[in-house]
């Protein structure tokens, strides 16, 4: 899946549940980096997921505006 769809799918405020979050634990998107070998979504908190871990991510939660 390459950047584009991921930006797509996941716009910029959504809010993500990854599997190893403690109950309630959301990771918002703050934006998108592309590498010359990776691409990663990156959050709020700081922390960053590489495009080619999406299986981690375990539901969808309020979308914010």
């Amino acid at each position: 899946m390459n950047l584009f769809s991921v930006s797509e799918k996941y716009p910029i405020g959504t809010r993500l549940r990854l599997v190893d979050d403690d109950p309630g634990i959301f990771h918002e998107v703050y934006g998108y980096e592309r590498l010359a070998n990776s691409e990663n979504i990156i959050f709020s908190d700081g922390t960053k997921l590489n495009t080619k871990r999406l299986v981690l991510i375990e539901d969808e939660g309020a979308r914010s505006c």
